[in-house]
Protein backbone atom coordinates (compact mmCIF):
# COMPACT_ATOMS: atom_id res chain seq x y z
CA UNK A 1 0.00 0.00 0.00
CA UNK A 2 2.95 2.26 0.84
CA UNK A 3 4.16 1.36 -2.87
CA UNK A 4 1.33 2.75 -4.24
CA UNK A 5 0.69 5.73 -2.29
CA UNK A 6 4.34 6.56 -3.30
CA UNK A 7 3.34 6.31 -6.41
CA UNK A 8 0.17 7.96 -6.60
CA UNK A 9 1.83 10.89 -5.04
CA UNK A 10 4.88 11.04 -7.07
CA UNK A 11 4.51 9.78 -10.60
CA UNK A 12 0.98 8.40 -11.24
CA UNK A 13 1.28 8.59 -15.05
CA UNK A 14 2.75 4.89 -15.53
CA UNK A 15 0.28 3.11 -13.30
CA UNK A 16 -2.54 5.01 -15.26
CA UNK A 17 -1.22 4.20 -18.75
CA UNK A 18 -1.15 0.82 -17.26
CA UNK A 19 -4.23 0.34 -15.99
CA UNK A 20 -6.01 2.52 -19.19
CA UNK A 21 -4.66 0.61 -21.82
CA UNK A 22 -3.93 -3.23 -20.20
CA UNK A 23 -6.89 -3.64 -17.38
CA UNK A 24 -9.30 -1.28 -18.59
CA UNK A 25 -9.33 -0.01 -14.54
CA UNK A 26 -7.94 3.70 -15.74
CA UNK A 27 -11.18 5.03 -13.81
CA UNK A 28 -9.74 4.12 -10.60
CA UNK A 29 -6.41 5.44 -11.03
CA UNK A 30 -8.25 8.57 -11.80
CA UNK A 31 -10.98 8.33 -8.95
CA UNK A 32 -8.28 8.09 -6.69
CA UNK A 33 -5.69 10.92 -8.44
CA UNK A 34 -8.86 13.08 -7.92
CA UNK A 35 -9.25 12.47 -4.53
CA UNK A 36 -5.86 13.18 -3.80
CA UNK A 37 -6.42 16.74 -5.17
CA UNK A 38 -9.52 17.38 -3.77
CA UNK A 39 -7.89 16.52 -0.41
CA UNK A 40 -4.67 18.70 -0.35
CA UNK A 41 -7.24 21.43 -1.58
CA UNK A 42 -9.09 21.31 1.39
CA UNK A 43 -6.37 21.14 3.90
CA UNK A 44 -4.88 24.35 1.90
CA UNK A 45 -8.13 25.93 1.92
CA UNK A 46 -9.28 25.44 5.35
CA UNK A 47 -5.64 26.25 6.67
CA UNK A 48 -5.11 29.79 4.32
CA UNK A 49 -8.55 30.83 4.48
CA UNK A 50 -10.66 29.40 7.29
CA UNK A 51 -14.19 27.45 6.56
CA UNK A 52 -17.09 29.72 5.20
CA UNK A 53 -16.59 30.73 1.89
CA UNK A 54 -14.34 28.46 1.00
CA UNK A 55 -16.95 25.26 1.44
CA UNK A 56 -18.37 26.36 -1.62
CA UNK A 57 -15.88 25.75 -3.77
CA UNK A 58 -14.48 22.41 -2.26
CA UNK A 59 -18.45 21.31 -2.46
CA UNK A 60 -18.41 22.60 -6.24
CA UNK A 61 -15.13 19.90 -6.53
CA UNK A 62 -16.79 17.44 -5.08
CA UNK A 63 -19.87 17.74 -7.29
CA UNK A 64 -17.48 17.74 -10.39
CA UNK A 65 -15.73 13.99 -9.23
CA UNK A 66 -18.80 13.02 -8.30
CA UNK A 67 -20.37 13.21 -11.89
CA UNK A 68 -17.41 12.22 -13.87
CA UNK A 69 -16.11 9.31 -11.69
CA UNK A 70 -18.81 7.87 -9.68
CA UNK A 71 -22.59 8.96 -10.78
CA UNK A 72 -23.77 6.03 -13.06
CA UNK A 73 -25.97 8.78 -15.57
CA UNK A 74 -23.04 11.19 -15.94
CA UNK A 75 -19.90 9.22 -15.36
CA UNK A 76 -18.38 7.34 -18.46
CA UNK A 77 -16.97 4.60 -16.78
CA UNK A 78 -18.46 5.19 -13.01
CA UNK A 79 -15.85 3.71 -9.75
CA UNK A 80 -17.23 -0.07 -8.69
CA UNK A 81 -18.01 0.81 -5.40
CA UNK A 82 -20.60 -0.89 -2.67
CA UNK A 83 -24.31 -0.13 -3.37
CA UNK A 84 -24.10 2.27 -0.12
CA UNK A 85 -21.39 3.93 -0.58
CA UNK A 86 -22.23 5.08 -3.94
CA UNK A 87 -26.08 6.22 -1.85
CA UNK A 88 -24.21 7.84 0.26
CA UNK A 89 -22.01 10.04 -2.26
CA UNK A 90 -25.77 10.30 -4.08
CA UNK A 91 -27.52 11.56 -1.19
CA UNK A 92 -24.51 14.62 -0.53
CA UNK A 93 -24.10 15.38 -3.79
CA UNK A 94 -26.79 14.09 -5.95
CA UNK A 95 -29.18 17.36 -5.30
CA UNK A 96 -26.47 19.84 -6.51
CA UNK A 97 -26.30 18.21 -10.36
CA UNK A 98 -28.90 19.97 -12.42
CA UNK A 99 -29.16 20.32 -16.20
CA UNK A 100 -26.80 17.01 -16.52
CA UNK A 101 -26.13 15.36 -20.02
CA UNK A 102 -27.05 11.65 -18.80
CA UNK A 103 -25.41 9.01 -20.83
CA UNK A 104 -27.29 6.55 -22.69
CA UNK A 105 -28.47 3.93 -20.34
CA UNK A 106 -29.38 1.16 -22.55
CA UNK A 107 -25.54 0.60 -23.22
CA UNK A 108 -25.12 -2.84 -22.43
CA UNK A 109 -21.31 -2.91 -23.34
CA UNK A 110 -19.70 -0.31 -21.72
CA UNK A 111 -16.47 -0.72 -23.74
CA UNK A 112 -18.50 -0.11 -27.11
CA UNK A 113 -19.84 3.61 -25.54
CA UNK A 114 -18.23 6.16 -27.77
CA UNK A 115 -15.92 7.93 -25.37
CA UNK A 116 -14.09 4.53 -25.05
CA UNK A 117 -13.56 4.06 -28.93
CA UNK A 118 -12.13 8.15 -28.64
CA UNK A 119 -9.56 6.74 -25.90
CA UNK A 120 -8.93 3.84 -27.55
CA UNK A 121 -8.08 5.60 -30.16
CA UNK A 122 -5.90 8.03 -28.26
CA UNK A 123 -4.12 5.17 -26.21
CA UNK A 124 -3.25 3.61 -29.59
CA UNK A 125 -1.49 6.64 -30.90
CA UNK A 126 0.33 8.20 -28.31
CA UNK A 127 2.59 7.93 -26.27
CA UNK A 128 2.48 6.01 -22.90
CA UNK A 129 2.54 9.24 -21.16
CA UNK A 130 0.43 11.68 -23.81
CA UNK A 131 -2.10 8.56 -23.41
CA UNK A 132 -2.33 8.40 -19.42
CA UNK A 133 -2.69 12.70 -19.73
CA UNK A 134 -5.53 12.20 -22.40
CA UNK A 135 -7.61 9.86 -20.17
CA UNK A 136 -7.07 11.91 -17.33
CA UNK A 137 -8.37 15.16 -19.05
CA UNK A 138 -11.42 13.33 -20.17
CA UNK A 139 -12.42 12.38 -16.81
CA UNK A 140 -12.23 15.69 -15.98
CA UNK A 141 -14.07 16.88 -18.69
CA UNK A 142 -17.16 19.30 -17.66
CA UNK A 143 -19.55 17.12 -18.90
CA UNK A 144 -22.12 19.76 -19.55
CA UNK A 145 -22.66 19.77 -15.57
CA UNK A 146 -23.95 22.79 -14.13
CA UNK A 147 -23.68 22.78 -10.35
CA UNK A 148 -26.47 23.77 -8.07
CA UNK A 149 -24.42 26.59 -5.73
CA UNK A 150 -25.56 26.49 -2.57
CA UNK A 151 -27.08 29.97 -1.60
CA UNK A 152 -25.65 29.74 2.10
CA UNK A 153 -22.84 27.66 4.22
CA UNK A 154 -26.13 26.45 5.85
CA UNK A 155 -27.60 24.86 2.29
CA UNK A 156 -24.72 22.83 2.20
CA UNK A 157 -25.67 19.19 2.58
CA UNK A 158 -24.74 18.25 6.63
CA UNK A 159 -22.80 14.67 5.49
CA UNK A 160 -19.97 17.26 3.33
CA UNK A 161 -17.02 17.42 5.25
CA UNK A 162 -13.56 16.29 4.52
CA UNK A 163 -14.59 12.40 5.07
CA UNK A 164 -16.69 11.90 2.27
CA UNK A 165 -14.65 9.89 -0.15
CA UNK A 166 -13.03 7.93 2.55
CA UNK A 167 -15.38 5.25 2.05
CA UNK A 168 -15.28 5.17 -1.50
CA UNK A 169 -11.12 5.83 -1.66
CA UNK A 170 -10.73 3.04 0.63
CA UNK A 171 -12.96 0.52 -1.86
CA UNK A 172 -11.21 1.59 -4.79
CA UNK A 173 -7.55 1.30 -3.66
CA UNK A 174 -8.22 -2.30 -1.73
CA UNK A 175 -9.37 -2.76 -5.79
CA UNK A 176 -6.43 -1.43 -7.07
CA UNK A 177 -3.72 -3.08 -3.95
CA UNK A 178 -5.22 -6.42 -4.87
CA UNK A 179 -6.16 -6.21 -8.50
CA UNK A 180 -4.01 -3.54 -10.71
CA UNK A 181 -1.14 -3.12 -8.75
CA UNK A 182 0.48 -6.90 -8.68
CA UNK A 183 -0.16 -7.01 -12.78
CA UNK A 184 1.62 -3.01 -12.77
CA UNK A 185 4.23 -4.05 -10.50
CA UNK A 186 5.20 -7.51 -12.86
CA UNK A 187 4.94 -5.50 -16.06
CA UNK A 188 7.44 -3.22 -14.71
CA UNK A 189 9.82 -5.94 -13.68
CA UNK A 190 9.66 -7.96 -17.01
CA UNK A 191 9.77 -4.05 -19.07
CA UNK A 192 13.73 -4.18 -16.77
CA UNK A 193 14.25 -7.64 -17.25
CA UNK A 194 14.03 -7.46 -21.11
CA UNK A 195 16.37 -4.42 -20.82
CA UNK A 196 18.87 -5.49 -18.77
CA UNK A 197 18.81 -8.65 -21.28
CA UNK A 198 19.48 -6.09 -24.32
CA UNK A 199 22.27 -4.40 -22.56
CA UNK A 200 24.05 -7.98 -21.82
Amino acid sequence: MAALEKALAVNPTPLLHFAATKEFTGENVVFLLQVRDWRAAWDRAIREFGTGQVRYRLFNIGVEIFTTSVHTKTADFPINVAGKVRSKLEVVFGPAVVGVKYLDENIVDPFNHPSFGIIGHELRNHTASESAENFLSLAKLDLDVIHEVPETAADIPAGFDEHIFDEAEASVKHMVITNTWPKFVDSCQEHDDVIEDKMT
